[in-house]
């Protein structure tokens, strides 16, 4: 983030055109010459400009609005579609609570094509003081593009090399090694299959690199890992893949291992009898299966709370150093992995 913000003279200036031909490209007005509106565009990205409020108003006055964005897993088709933002719930009540005592309101959009992320995050980014960019709806082209606007990125891939993104990630390899060690040690599984997230979430891969490192130090076979995407449709799909039985199954979410869960008391096998499953998450739902789901708990609600201190700060002082901030999470033990319930 710079001093000087952006303007729509800038821009014209930039492009070599009048005020009015950007405002009549960010119209998408079809009246332009294509070579025109490319010209304007390329502008429009390279200074970083966000038309309307964000970059007008931090001029003059703050809009008292901080703005999230992230992407919608959800089946819109299934009536389970829902349980697929059970993580990002809670993340936003986190938000919410702590704008509010802050005197801010939150202000959030959600979209399913990955490709729209960057328009959506800045048609949000132009109506607030601030922006989070969750998980896979923060690309390093809406980064780059939202740069002179607070960022804080969430459980996502930062490669800002400008140095003035904040980051709130949390410690998913201690909580995928303390799981894999608790299924080894504790009930002696040497078989374990994976179920893994979206080749694109950071966590997932994170969570992955993890299991596979720690699972090879204890000089167990390391198992092809089955593809998910972090919904309870894909856990559910997996359950004939699992042939032979493992010993256990880690998922790399909460959801997954629930529709993974259901799939095998359909197919008459016994949890944790027949295999253990475990998550990473702990969602609420998770709690009330029976048995009751093993995970890892990471702290839903205080990264969402840390993502608006960050935020504010940063508006209190843009020539901060960054901070990338990476929160504990805790093994939570219950009845799927075999321990009493």
């Amino acid at each position: 983030m710079t001093d000087k913000i952006p303007t729509v003279h800038d821009v014209a200036r930039r492009a070599g055109v009048s005020t009015a031909t950007v405002s009549r490209a960010l119209s998408n007005s079809d009246k332009l010459h294509p070579v025109t509106l490319e010209r304007v565009l390329r502008a429009v990205e390279e200074l970083g400009y966000l038309p309307n409020g964000a970059a007008r108003g931090l001029t003059s006055r703050r809009t008292r609005v901080l703005a999230l964005c992230f992407l919608d897993l959800g089946d819109p088709e299934s009536d389970a579609g829902d349980d697929a933002m059970l993580y990002i719930d809670g993340v936003v009540r986190g938000m919410e609570r702590a704008a509010r005592e802050r005197g801010y309101a939150i202000l959030i959009g959600a979209v399913q094509d990955p490709d729209a992320a960057l328009d959506l995050a800045v048609s949000l980014a132009s109506r607030s003081d601030g922006i989070v960019l969750l998980g896979q709806a923060a690309p390093n082209s809406a980064i780059q593009r939202l740069k002179r606007l607070p960022v804080v990125v969430v459980a996502g891939r930062c490669d800002d090399d400008h140095g003035r993104v904040d980051q709130v990630r949390v410690d998913n390899a201690g909580g995928m090694t303390a799981l894999v060690d608790h299924l080894v040690s504790v009930h002696g599984h040497t078989r374990l299959g994976y179920l893994g997230g979206p080749a694109d979430s950071p966590d997932a891969t994170e969570r992955w690199e993890a299991f596979r490192r720690t699972v090879t130090g204890l000089g167990l076979p390391v198992p092809a890992p089955l593809p998910g995407d972090f919904t309870q449709h894909t856990g559910h799909a997996a359950a004939p893949a699992l042939s032979p039985l493992p010993d256990a199954v880690v998922c790399a979410n909460d959801q997954m291992a629930i529709g993974l869960m259901t799939a095998l008391a359909e197919r008459g096998i016994r949890v944790p009898a027949d295999v253990a499953v475990v998550g990473f998450d702990d969602i609420d739902l998770g709690r009330h299966l029976r048995p009751a789901l093993t995970t890892v708990r990471q702290p839903m609600q205080p990264i969402g709370a840390a993502a608006v201190t960050l935020l504010e700060r940063r508006l209190r002082s843009a020539q901060l150093p960054p901070t990338d901030l990476r929160l504990p999470t805790t093994l939570q033990v219950r009845g799927s992995c075999g321990c009493p319930a």
